[in-house]
């Protein structure tokens, strides 16, 4: 996976005067082309909306989630707003877990839409266009990892009523449907046992021993992601006992990740719970 880093100077792009809906041309940065989307073709104020980065890969290379893994660099994407406009948190699909040279990573193959939902203003001049801007820094690994940039800078006009944009929503829609949802109340809880992290899965979860969930820790260097869990049918729940990475600076307080269905299905769910000892 990083046999070399080839040079941190990896060509910015500009994409410049696009409009959402319009079908704007994606930034091509090494081995992905980075593009806008958005659920919108015109935006009313005090409405929300969402606007995404979609990352199309060339086929072989990956890259990575908020948690790289054993080694990369997490994709970041910032926005850049007109006054009055905020952005709610950037919704991360799950991940998906690739070794490559003995390294274990967590990240992307193929697609991904990494998005947000951003609130206008009410007071927002009607027809005014808004000016919108997304910084995306991002690592991109195959036999070598080289290092891809994209500031992307675009016009959505404003409407009297919102004017959805049919394809981006159902992209948008698509990669919503691999966000994880919360998990239920009671359903996951975690503990520290034996010098180990015990994952308890309760059966409303939905999860099921063959194949067994994969778990992403939201906390690099956190646990041994190079070994795999253990995992137990045990008092009508599930239980997946990890091992701490040597790397690790003691234990949590609490244990937040996300956890996954084996065949890759959605249906993953937040983990965010106190470990108890």
């Amino acid at each position: 996976m990083i046999r070399r880093l080839t040079g941190w100077i990896a060509g910015a792009a500009v994409l410049a005067g696009s409009v959402f809906g319009v079908h704007a041309e994606g930034v091509r940065t090494q081995s992905a082309i980075v593009e806008p989307v958005a659920d919108v073709r015109a935006f009313a104020p005090g409405i929300p909306f969402r606007v995404g980065v979609r990352i199309r890969l060339d086929p072989g290379w990956h890259t990575y989630w908020i948690n790289p893994g054993e080694a990369g660099m997490a994709t970041s994407v910032k926005w850049a707003l007109p006054d009055g406009f905020t952005a709610g948190p950037l919704q991360w699909p799950f991940p998906r877990r690739f070794v490559s040279d003995g390294i274990v990573g967590f990240g992307y193959e193929g697609e991904v839409i990494l998005f947000s939902e951003i609130m206008p203003p009410r007071d927002w001049p009607g027809g005014q266009p808004a000016g919108l801007k997304a910084g995306v820094d991002l690592l991109l690994c195959k036999d070598i990892c080289v290092p891809g940039s994209a500031a992307l800078t675009w016009s959505l006009r404003a409407a009297t009523e919102a004017e959805s944009d049919p394809e981006g929503r159902i992209a948008l829609d698509r990669a919503a449907a691999e966000v994880p949802r919360k998990a239920g109340e009671g359903s996951v809880s975690a503990s520290f046992r034996d010098g180990k992290i015990v994952l308890r899965v309760e059966q409303a979860a939905g999860f099921g021993v063959s194949p067994p969930p994969v778990f992403f820790p939201e906390a690099r260097n956190l646990l041994a992601v190079d070994k795999d869990p253990e995992w137990f049918e045990r008092e009508g729940a599930l239980e997946g006992q990890f091992t701490l990475s040597h790397l690790a600076r003691g234990t949590p307080l609490r244990l937040k990740g996300v956890l996954v269905p084996g065949d890759g299905s959605p249906g993953a769910v937040q983990v965010d719970v106190r470990l108890a000892r």
